[in-house]
C-alpha cells in the first residue's frame, strides 16, 4: 500500500481561526491516530503527499490547544517522519522552534522578580509538552542535528536539561508540572538519561 497525494486530512480548517469544538477535536484525535497506526505498514510513502502531510501536521501542532490532538498530531508527524526525509527535517525544525521558546522562557520565568505573564506560562506548558512528544515519539529526528556538547541545537539531553532547570528554577506550578511531564517523555525514550546525574 502506498499513500497517494490525493489524500488530505481536511485539518486546514482548524488553522484559519476557527475554532475547533470538542466532537471536533475528538474526530482529528482519531483521525490521525488511524493515520500514525497505518504510516509503519506502508513500504512507502509518496514525497509530495509526506512533504503535504508533513506541513499540515506541524502548522497543527503549532497552534492546537487540544492535549490529545496535539499528541496524535505529533505521533503522526513521528510516523510520517520515518517514512520520508522532508517530514524528518520538518519534525526536527519543529522540535528546534520548541526549544528555542523554551531557551527564551527559561530566563524569563525564572527570574528573581517573580513577575511572570499568564501567555509565558501558558506557552511554557505547551512547549514542554510538545518538546517531550517529540522527544517520545521521533527521538531520531530529535537529535537528527544534535552534535555532543551543542547546546544551541536541539537534541533529546538538550531538552532533558531544558525540563530539569524548569523543574528547579520555576515558581510557577502549572509550568513546574508541565516540565515533569516532559520529563517523563523523555525518559520513555531515553531510559538511560534517568541514570545521569
Amino acid at each position: 500500500a502506498l499513500f497517494i497525494p490525493g489524500f488530505r486530512l481536511g485539518l486546514a480548517f482548524s488553522l484559519f481561526g476557527v475554532a475547533l469544538g470538542i466532537r471536533d477535536n475528538e474526530r482529528v484525535e482519531h483521525l490521525l491516530a488511524v493515520v500514525a497506526r497505518a504510516l509503519p505498514l506502508s513500504p512507502a510513502v509518496d514525497d509530495g503527499f509526506a512533504e503535504g502531510l508533513a506541513a499540515e501536521l506541524v502548522a497543527l501542532a503549532r497552534v492546537m490547544t487540544s492535549k490529545g490532538v496535539l499528541r496524535e498530531c505529533v505521533r503522526t508527524l513521528g510516523a510520517l517522519a520515518d517514512k520520508s526525509r522532508v517530514a524528518s527535517a520538518k519534525t526536527a525544525g519543529l522540535a528546534q522552534v520548541a526549544y528555542s521558546a523554551l531557551k527564551q522562557l527559561v530566563e524569563r520565568l525564572s527570574g528573581g522578580s517573580g513577575a511572570t505573564s499568564g501567555s509565558d506560562v501558558v506557552l511554557a506548558q505547551r512547549s514542554l509538552f510538545l518538546a517531550g512528544l517529540l522527544c517520545r515519539h521521533a527521538p531520531l529526528h530529535v537529535d537528527s542535528a544534535a552534535m555532543e556538547g551543542d547546546s544551541a541545537h536541539v537534541s533529546i539531553q538538550n531538552l532533558h536539561k531544558m525540563n530539569t532547570v524548569f523543574l528547579r528554577k520555576t515558581k510557577s506550578p502549572e509550568v513546574r508540572r508541565a516540565a515533569m511531564e516532559g520529563v517523563g517523555l523523555i525518559f520513555i525514550a531515553r531510559p538511560a538519561l534517568m541514570m545521569e546525574k
